[in-house]
């Protein structure tokens, strides 16, 4: 009987050692969730960005002088840093300078310290600009270019020149001259003869064939110089004002014969160019002579012009420059143009089939 006693004992000791020792997944579920709400693991928190500045460093400013403009000499150039930036959201500042200039060039910048500066382009070459910016631990530099070039338009090679007086800026020749005059009387710096309004066709070389046909057509009249008349088209071309010759002279965007930026100046222009030479003595004629005109900025010389009835040259001791406004006389159709004599100049108008010189503005702002 003790035996028995003894081995029921055992029995029951190791069976509490096993359930002691057996793994949990044996022991009876006791959720710690609510009945049907399966046990989740909290987030981990989102890596850090690779890219996001640590707090308290610095990065170096992006310095951007813009970009490279080709423009023509004595106009004003603006120039842009603004797409300067800084990844620290920094106040910038700006400082520009020259790196190089053409020979001669006395270029000035307008404020160096501004994102947007100017600068005007005095001479034909190449300008190179550096722009610094800082956020005032930090800078870089980028730079830009400037190329300040000839005036291309039919074959003919231009420079603008400005009276100072009247803050005007022209072509320094006439249209199609070879050179700027050197003495007032210079053959190579006579340029074409248009008849007013017409295009750039070939009539306008001094040598071309002659026609006593009117032109049916304003734009295309042909290339022979029209004779004979006191206009070269037909009343069915235009109207007796002649208001699209007029309109296209006046065009800036190159389309006629002036390069683009430019026009055939009005006869109000011409006037305040007149008078910019010498005091007035009426309202058409000015003391400034032929000698004084050239002595101008603008180098006029005495061209003479080419007669409207049989296209030879007269007038040769004179200079006519042809305005783009019309004008009548005796109900015939006429056009005004500037007359430089020996002794005075003077403004006249002249039948619309003579052949002038002419010499582009340049459209204000």
């Amino acid at each position: 009987m003790k035996s028995i006693l003894r081995k029921s004992l055992i029995l029951s000791l190791s069976a509490v050692a096993i359930f002691a020792l057996a793994p949990t997944s044996l022991m009876a579920d006791k959720p710690d969730s609510p009945p049907g709400k399966p046990e989740t693991t909290p987030p981990s928190s989102p890596p850090g960005n690779p890219n996001q500045t640590p707090p308290g460093q610095n990065i170096v400013p992006v310095a951007d002088a813009g970009v490279p403009q080709s423009v023509i000499p004595i106009v004003t150039v603006p120039l842009d840093g603004s797409g300067s930036s800084d990844a620290n959201d920094d106040s910038l500042t700006f400082s520009w300078s020259f790196t190089s200039v053409p020979s001669g060039s006395s270029a000035l910048l307008s404020d160096d310290t501004a994102p947007k500066p100017t600068f005007v382009a005095d001479i034909v070459g190449q300008y190179v600009l550096a722009l610094e910016v800082s956020d005032g631990q930090s800078s870089s530099t980028d730079s830009v270019t400037i190329t300040a070039g000839f005036i291309m338009h039919n074959d003919t090679a231009y420079l603008p020149v400005e009276n100072t007086i009247t803050d005007r800026v022209w072509l320094d020749r006439n249209l199609g001259a070879s050179q700027v005059c050197t003495v007032s009387d210079d053959p190579l710096c006579y340029g074409d003869y248009y008849q007013w309004g017409r295009n750039y066709d070939g009539h306008e070389k001094r040598d071309s064939d002659t026609n006593t046909t009117q032109a049916d057509n304003v734009t295309n009249a042909g290339s022979q110089f029209i004779i004979e008349h006191f206009d070269w088209v037909s009343v069915d071309a235009d109207d007796f004002e002649g208001s699209l010759r007029s309109e296209n002279w006046l065009s800036t965007d190159g389309s006629s014969i002036c390069p683009p930026g430019f026009s055939v100046p009005t006869e109000v222009e011409l006037k305040e160019e007149q008078k910019s030479w010498g005091n007035p003595n009426s309202d058409f004629v000015y003391d400034a002579n032929a000698t004084v005109a050239f002595e101008t900025s603008l180098k006029w010389g005495v061209t003479g012009h080419r007669y409207y009835w049989d296209g030879n040259i007269v007038s040769a001791e004179s200079g006519a420059y042809w305005s783009s406004t019309p004008a009548f006389h005796d109900d015939n159709p006429r056009a005004a143009f500037m007359r430089i004599h020996p002794g005075s100049t003077d403004f006249v108008i002249a039948p619309r089939t003579n052949g002038c010189p002419v010499r582009c503005i340049q459209d204000q702002p």
